[in-house]
């Protein structure tokens, strides 16, 4: 990576944090200059508005999801396997991963602008990818499809409608987050993608249950405490 690519990748770095702390919509474009630590003409060198930062730094974040993927998918000598490894790999759906804590923050502080941000981020990073996979697929008889790209943007489509109704689930819920709730989420969405491959019943994975509901229940854990925090200041 060269000097300037490394900086910028530092800004964008910066500004996911600055979204989780603070979120966007009432901060000047001095308020990000101080927060990301770089002058206007350092900011106007790299991003053309102060929402072309944070969309830019949830493109970044989902290319390295879809790298992680990627990398480990090439490994695996099938076309179901890779499928699964694609995004189980990647880290989007891990508890120790920001994906899920942030799309959850930009719906409660109803920034409905990333949430979009992030699910074309999402498509533009992993779309090619399935796509391959699904063609591989059909070429090894594994998959049946004659649309193995609109597919591909269904299934990361799915997906990111699956995080949207878990995040609005969490950010409703006054209890313990319910495990089988979000379980049949998960379900549902493997079942769709089986059905739409004709592949075999119970091979289609996708993600970890288990890491997602890990996942859920930091969110959930952390949601509380911001709220609580706010109304005791």
């Amino acid at each position: 990576m060269v000097k300037g690519d490394k900086r910028k990748a530092q800004i964008l770095e910066k500004a996911r944090d600055l979204y989780m702390q603070k979120g966007i919509s009432d901060l000047s474009l001095k308020e990000v200059l101080d927060a990301l630590d770089i002058s206007k003409g350092c900011f106007y060198h790299y991003f053309v508005s102060k929402t072309d930062v944070f969309a830019q730094a949830m493109a970044q974040m989902a290319e390295g999801y879809a790298v992680n993927g990627r990398d480990e998918a090439e490994k695996c000598p099938t076309a179901i396997e890779k499928l699964n490894t694609v995004f189980d790999k990647s880290g989007v759906f891990s508890s120790c991963a920001p994906f899920v804590q942030l799309l959850t923050r930009s719906i409660r502080c109803d920034d409905m602008w990333l949430k979009a941000y992030m699910e074309d981020a999402m498509l533009r990073a992993f779309s090619d990818d399935i796509s391959r996979i699904l063609a591989l697929g059909v070429q090894d008889q594994e998959f049946y499809t004659a649309y193995p790209l609109e597919l591909a943007d269904m299934i990361v489509r799915l997906l990111f409608d699956m995080l949207e109704t878990l995040s609005r689930y969490l950010l409703s819920c006054d209890m313990e987050p319910n495990l089988g709730f979000i379980m049949s989420k998960i379900v549902f969405v493997r079942s769709i993608v089986e059905k739409q491959l004709e592949a075999p019943f119970g091979s289609i994975t996708l993600i970890s249950a288990a890491e997602l509901c890990r996942a859920c229940q930091k969110v959930w854990n952390d949601e509380i405490i911001k709220i609580v925090d706010s109304e005791e200041k």
